[in-house]
């Protein structure tokens, strides 16, 4: 539990591999890999306070994701950054965290489901912060996340370069991937 958390359904081929990796929250953001490469990250912003702001969020999230990912491809993996309560820390809000887990757990419930894709093997990950990004703080991870990127994902346009919670997803993914390690080296 300290790490990753892993989790497993049934199998069945693919022609390309996919992974999505997500920075959830009330702000939150979106990468989608398709071969190992990002193919587009968004950003999307909850439309009011409590459950009902997030039923929206959760709505585009999917959209956005499925816009993305071409028919004749299943999705593989998907990361998670899992969120992490710290009683010490004042910007902590029991009831904000819980809101933004659960709508983690229904993005991801989400994405793998059947309903929308053939059935797949898909791979489910929550990674925590500290084990992706350490304790680097963001003015200095943005550009390390950046300079991970090829020319190709890095200039055409397919993420928001200012936007902290789209640069965190594609950072996941960078770190799921083996692109990046802990702390963005």
């Amino acid at each position: 539990l300290f790490g990753s958390l892993r989790f497993g359904v049934f199998q069945m081929s693919s022609q390309h591999q996919t992974l999505i990796s997500i920075d959830p929250g009330r702000h939150s953001g979106i990468a989608v890999f398709i071969n190992g490469t990002l193919e587009k990250a968004v950003g999307l912003r909850a439309h009011g306070p409590g459950f009902d702001g997030l039923s929206g969020l959760l709505y585009e999230a999917i959209r956005e994701t499925f816009n993305t990912v071409p028919e004749n491809t299943q999705i593989a993996r998907v990361v998670c950054e899992r969120m992490v309560f710290r009683p010490r820390d004042t910007r902590s809000n029991t009831d904000d965290l819980l809101q933004v887990t659960a709508f983690g757990g229904a993005l991801v419930g989400a994405l793998t489901s059947h309903l929308f894709r053939p059935l797949c093997r898909v791979s489910i990950e929550y990674v925590s912060a500290d084990t992706w990004k350490g304790a680097v703080p963001k003015t200095i991870m943005a550009p390390r996340i950046l300079g991970k990127l090829n020319e190709t994902e890095k200039y055409s346009g397919r993420f928001d370069r200012d936007d902290h919670n789209v640069l965190d997803a594609v950072g996941v993914g960078l770190y799921a991937l083996g692109r990046m390690r802990r702390g963005g080296v």
